[in-house]
């Protein structure tokens, strides 16, 4: 009985492990395509949504969201592990460089942005230390 029960833990174990659903999944995919959009219509803004750097090659995470043309602000945060860093592209256009998020030092950034009519497009790349990360929010 002994021999039955350790594959069919380890079976239980490795299905819950391989479960497309579970938040580190979705955070290797960016965001969740069946979650609802979010737009940037009012005071509620854009976000948060958090970028997390992975292990391996650097990959950029796109966040599509809807708005009205005109000025807002883009809020980055770190979360908290040193060794950050990356760029963030808005639109096509690098509005977070290198030298603004590199470093050991805590992470808080306020950004001036233009946000077009319709669809806009945050595209954040990290290539900093592995599990360092950063929240984005798009307040207009």
């Amino acid at each position: 009985m002994k021999y039955l029960m350790l594959p069919l833990a380890a079976a239980l174990v490795i299905a819950a492990c391989s479960e497309p659903t579970t938040p580190v999944a979705a955070a290797r995919r960016g965001p969740n395509p069946n979650a609802p959009r979010l737009n940037v219509v009012g005071p509620a803004g854009f976000g948060p949504v958090d970028c997390l750097r992975e292990t391996g090659k650097p990959v950029g995470v796109e966040w599509p969201f809807e708005a009205v043309a005109g000025p807002a602000s883009l809020v980055v945060t770190g979360n908290g592990e040193l060794g950050i860093n990356g760029t963030i592209d808005l639109n096509g256009v690098t509005v977070v460089t290198h030298p603004m998020v590199g470093g050991n030092a805590p992470l808080s950034l306020t950004v001036p942005v233009t946000l077009v009519d319709g669809t806009n497009t945050l595209v954040c790349t990290l290539e900093g230390k592995p599990g360092s990360g950063v929240t984005l929010t798009v307040v207009p």
